[in-house]
């Protein structure tokens, strides 16, 4: 509706610039710019019929064919635009018009031709054409198109004033008045200012004597008197019987004249000086809402342009009642928001679910104009709901309802809103859920996509709420189930937080480094949740520092978590040597060496039973003091890093000496045998020349050097009869003396420390091509260490005596080196090999 409205201002707009252009060309030019926004056309022209030449002239035409305007041009006395400019009224033709615009083919669709006579004072003045290819032009098109040909009939008249067409004065005023009552549509008080403008602008315009409007009421369905204005029907009465013009005109939406006597006297509210009865539709969206009936005492007829008119003032009246409805509605939809945002702004604030609850009752109640509203909530398993608060309800609280089972089962089961127009109909609904004939919305209360309960409301009436009742009362349900999820979680929370309370109690018992902080948090209750924190991220400290078992590692991450707790830029870690008794720099952050300069420097001693192991040093870039709790924290933290920093110390001690164990159990592997004595020192240091002939890293050759005095270990497992057999060993022998590798990274497992060794004892006699064991790798897929410690291994067998063969010489040991390049031997590590064994002073 607000469309019409639109097009009839802009209406209004076109007729007052039209007398401002000065020339008649500019003015029909804007004449059809203006109708093409008004109708949007294919085609379109505007014909003027001209007094000296006799004939009809084309003013201004847009996208017509030359041979359609002279077709229509045609001088004869019965031809299209003579008869068109006499014609009284606008006529649509839906089908193929008699003569078109354009050329018509087989690929032109069927158009719409609207012819509109341009006259005033009942004078032709010319005539439009125009045309659709798109949809039908109807009776809104038909109204807009009558307007804009009286505006520039006016126009046309008040620029050439001599003449027959000369305009009357009355028939200005009527063209004003439409205009003033187009302009009355734009009050938005909601009342009845523009219908009453509309009706009397009708009487006073057309000289009318009585007119009212009429309305179906929305209860009973019948019509009843809106706005009257010297009629018989009073504002407010209803209209029953079937008599009269009103009923055909609701069903057909065509306009009725009435002015037999007979046909006057039937009517409900008949008045003997009634003469003449106009009934128009008032027409939305060609939905008829309602009658616009007028009445003349003295006249016993109405003049077609009248009765167009009279229609004209019927669609105003139209868009007015429109207007108003929707203004209500408005209004209606605001006060329900704002009644919603004021009960959401109040559960906000409550921490009472009782209290909740009922403020969630209360506001249905009052945003939907209900006396009944109830809330149900659905069990924790979902195999049950229960009434569980009520306004105004019928039922006792308490009462369950099986899922799936009624309105509320089924809206709790399928998570959906449903709208019951009538309860005594409503399938959906069980016996005795509403007594009477009502209407009621039902809206699930959704958290997580888990409903917890549902929400309800009912009228004792049918077909009394809305779709839109229901979007909206199905959104304040979601905001009620977040209010009733929300209180329970604050609820949880703060019995979390009592929980928590007395946990930390606990802490402080069982751990005495924390006792301060506990005694914090109980001086200061305000900030316990600060506090909290701070004792999160000190446990989650002490967790890290002591989690690690290397004593590198935990020194790092002793810097590391003090450099967030105190903002320090650099710090240090020093620990007493033992031997020496001299304080020295273990570990550092962000600086080489701790100076006491512009900076300031906080010093905490490392100690366990009174016995200091060290000292802990942190670094600020400026002279600022720690808080009490970030000092108390770092004593605490220097107290857990002292422990862990001597159970990592234990713990080194204990991988050395687990260590130099196996190096002597080695030793006396190889003392077990005359013929392997020195072995695995001989294995070591052959490994470590290959590795720095291949270029290989410090920590690498580290490794290898104590996998190679290891790499033996696992033979501590294999029998002495097969160990020292004076023969060579037979397929079953060998077998189970070759399960001395994967014996021997068993054997390392418990020391982490050696964790990347265990890997090169396991793989040092596999082969190059595969065929060699514990699992057949090839490649690169053996760990180039164990390649290595192969080669060295394999060369030191070769040279050494056995008691079933004499040892190799150094010649040909290495020539079976080098011909088990590519197939035993990684070729590299044999390069290698050939390398350090030929170089000048080379020593086997």
């Amino acid at each position: 509706m607000s469309y019409l409205v639109d097009q009839l201002a802009h209406l209004s707009n076109f007729g007052q610039r039209l007398r401002t252009y000065p020339t008649d060309a500019e003015r029909h030019q804007h004449a059809l710019d203006t109708l093409s926004q008004l109708l949007g056309y294919r085609a379109a022209a505007i014909f003027i019929w001209n007094d000296a030449q006799a004939r009809f002239t084309c003013a201004a035409q847009q996208d017509c064919h030359a041979a359609c305007i002279d077709a229509l041009l045609d001088g004869a006395p019965n031809s299209p635009l003579r008869r068109l400019a006499h014609q009284r009224e606008t006529h649509i033709a839906n089908a193929q018009p008699e003569v078109p615009l354009s050329p018509l083919n087989t690929a032109t669709p069927p158009l719409s031709q609207m012819r509109v006579p341009l006259q005033f004072a009942q004078s032709p003045l010319g005539a439009l054409l125009v045309e659709r290819d798109d949809r039908h032009f109807d009776a809104t098109d038909t109204a807009l198109a009558d307007i804009w040909a009286d505006q520039l009939a006016t126009a046309l008249c008040h620029q050439h004033p001599q003449g027959p067409r000369n305009a009357p004065a009355q028939r200005t005023d009527r063209i004003a008045e439409i205009h003033r009552a187009a302009a009355s549509l734009n009050i938005t008080s909601g009342d009845d200012t523009p219908l009453a403008y509309i009706a009397r602008a009708a009487l006073q315009t057309l000289n009318l004597d009585a007119i009212a409007l009429f309305v179906p009421d929305p209860e009973s369905g019948h019509l009843m008197t809106h706005t009257s204005l010297h009629h018989a029907c009073p504002v407010g009465t209803f209209i029953e019987a079937d008599h009269g013009a009103l009923p055909h005109v609701m069903a057909t939406g065509e306009p009725a004249c009435l002015t037999h006597p007979d046909e006057l006297a039937a009517r409900p509210y008949a008045t003997a000086a009634t003469r003449c009865e106009v009934s128009v539709p008032l027409l939305v969206d060609n939905t008829v809402i309602g009658v616009l009936v007028a009445e003349s005492h003295k006249r016993d007829h109405i003049s077609p342009e009248d009765l167009r008119l009279l229609r004209i003032f019927g669609a105003q009246a139209a868009t007015a009642l429109h207007n108003a409805a929707m203004i209500d509605q408005l209004r209606d939809y605001n006060a329900r928001l704002h009644a919603i945002n004021h009960a959401a702004w109040t559960l906000n604030f409550a921490r009472d679910p009782d209290i909740i609850i009922d403020e969630i009752l209360n506001c249905v109640c009052e945003a939907f104009q209900t006396k009944q509203c109830a809330l149900h909530l659905v069990s924790d398993c979902g195999q049950q709901i229960t009434l569980h608060a009520a306004l105004g309800h019928y039922r006792d609280l308490g009462t369950t309802t099986p899922p799936g089972r009624g309105v509320i089962g089924i809206a709790a089961t399928e998570s959906r809103a449903l709208l019951v127009t009538n309860s005594t109909e409503d399938e959906r609904c069980l016996p005795g859920e509403y007594p009477c004939e009502s209407s009621a919305m039902i809206a699930p209360l959704i958290i997580m996509d888990k409903t917890i309960g549902v929400l309800e409301t009912r009228r004792q009436r049918p077909a009394n709420f809305q779709k839109s009742d229901l979007d909206l009362f199905a959104t304040f349900a979601a905001h009620a189930a977040i209010a009733i999820h929300n209180v329970n979680l604050i609820n949880g929370l703060e019995a979390a937080n009592q929980q928590l309370a007395g946990n930390f109690e606990e802490m402080r018992r069982l751990n005495g480094e924390l006792e301060q902080y506990a005694q914090r948090v109980n001086e200061a209750k305000l900030n316990l949740e600060w506090q909290i924190q701070q004792l999160t991220a000190l446990h989650e400290a002490t967790r890290t520092i002591t989690s690690s078992l290397d004593l590198d590692t935990t020194l790092k991450t002793i810097l590391d978590i003090s450099a967030n707790i105190a903002d320090s830029t650099a710090g240090a870690i020093k620990l007493y040597d033992e031997e020496t008794q001299e304080l020295s720099v273990r570990a550092t952050q962000s600086a080489s060496k701790i100076e006491t300069d512009s900076r300031a420097v906080l010093s905490l001693p490392l100690s366990i039973s009174d016995k200091i192991i060290g000292e802990f040093e942190i670094i600020r870039s400026k002279r600022l003091t720690l808080s009490d709790e970030e000092q108390r924290m770092l004593e605490t933290m220097a107290s857990q890093a002292a422990i862990a920093i001597e159970n990592a110390r234990l713990f080194e001690s204990t991988q050395r000496v687990y260590y130099e164990t196996l190096k002597a159990l080695t030793h006396t592997i190889d003392a077990r045998d005359g013929y392997t004595r020195g072995h695995s020192d001989r294995v070591a240091d052959l490994a470590e020349k290959l590795a720095r002939r291949l270029g290989l890293s410090e920590r690498n050759i580290d490794k290898i050097i104590s996998a190679a005095i290891l790499h033996d270990i696992g033979k501590i497992g294999i029998r002495d009869e097969l160990l020292l057999a004076p023969r060579p060993l037979t397929a079953e022998e060998r077998v189970a003396i070759q399960q001395h590798a994967t014996l021997g990274f068993n054997i390392l497992s418990p020391l982490k420390f050696l964790g990347e060794v265990r890997p090169i004892v396991h793989y040092h006699h596999e082969r190059w091509d595969g065929k060699g064991y514990p699992e057949g790798r090839a490649g690169k897929q053996i760990p180039f260490a164990a390649r290595i410690i192969a080669v060295a291994d394999a060369y030191d067998a070769m040279t050494s005596t056995r008691p079933y063969r004499e040892p190799l010489s150094q010649d040909e040991a290495i020539a079976e080196i080098r011909a088990g390049a590519g197939t035993q031997f990684d070729p590299e590590v044999v390069a290698a090999f050939e390398a350090c064994m030929t170089a000048p002073g080379a020593t086997p």
